[in-house]
């Protein structure tokens, strides 16, 4: 199983710092940085086994990419809380049993949201609100036939929050905008929180240090 180098790396800091021992042990205060781009579940599943010295079975055909950048360091168990989030906006489920190897099983097809539903839209509004945002001037704002991915990188700076990637999102758009005066990083990341939403990308809180990014239908 090859790993990315991104991906070898984030192994080499939890091996250095002695997180994966094969014993399920959470070390809750050492912190460490996290950028897997464009990897596997199988890739990801070589930090599970490593972690918890138990195999993983795939029960699933479809493979999917995680790509995941850290905005901070963090801890062992909000690392592996990530993960598990990513697997579950992705319709995946890690089934663990005593005795027995852990199952990666497919729930779902993942988490998609209806633009019209009511509740997604209480919590947009609330996601929107409840964020701390800087309100330093951005001099220039400016988006030039920008990928989502990349429009998903500028959130993540606006808002200090990690970005978690859901299923189906779509690669295949571009988002322009250009400012005509100065304006807060508030009201960029409002602009910008708007311009992908008229893509089909929302973006709503998980209750944790982080943003769910997920397809509208």
């Amino acid at each position: 199983m090859q790993t990315t180098s991104n991906l070898f790396s984030t192994l080499i800091i939890l091996i250095s710092i002695g997180m994966l021992r094969g014993s399920g042990q959470i070390d809750h205060e050492a912190k460490f940085p996290v950028d897997l781009s464009d990897s596997s579940a199988e890739e990801i599943a070589v930090i599970y086994e490593q972690f918890k010295g138990k195999e993983i079975i795939f029960e699933i055909d479809d493979m999917f990419k995680v790509n995941l950048k850290t905005v901070d360091d963090v801890s062992q168990i909000e690392f592996f809380w990530m993960l598990e989030e990513l697997f579950r906006l992705n319709g995946i489920e890690l089934i663990e049993e005593t005795g027995k190897p852990i199952r990666l099983v497919r729930v779902s097809d993942g988490e998609f949201y209806d633009s019209k539903d009511d509740s997604v839209e209480s919590r947009l509004e609330k996601t929107l609100s409840d964020l701390q945002l800087n309100n330093e001037n951005v001099e220039e704002f400016e988006l030039m036939n920008q990928k989502p991915s990349q429009a998903l990188e500028l959130a993540q700076a606006f808002t200090g929050k990690t970005i978690l990637r859901g299923p189906g999102l779509p690669e295949n758009i571009r988002i322009n905008y250009e400012s005509s005066a100065p304006m807060s990083q508030a009201d960029a990341f409002l602009i910008l929180e708007s311009l992908l939403r008229e893509k089909g990308i929302i973006l709503l809180d998980t209750g944790s240090d982080c943003i769910a990014a997920l397809a509208v239908k």
